[in-house]
């Protein structure tokens, strides 16, 4: 099944596009980053960690393994 994760770079879209990724769905994600933006906006830190998109794990991977 072809599914697109809204909010895909988010506390639960990342996660939800991976767990869908490895159960074989064909998963894409769209993203438009308003949280970190709205941290450095501000000048703090989120109670969540957001890592920078290159510490990421590469998607592709996660298919390998299913």
């Amino acid at each position: 099944m072809q599914i697109l994760v809204l909010g895909g770079d988010g506390y639960l879209g990342w996660p939800t596009a991976l767990h869908l990724s490895a159960a074989g769905h064909d998963v894409a994600v769209n993203d438009n980053f308003a949280r970190r933006g709205y941290d450095e906006e501000m000048g703090v830190d989120s109670l969540v960690p957001i890592d920078t998109s290159s510490k990421l794990p590469d998607p592709s991977a996660t298919l390998a393994k299913a």
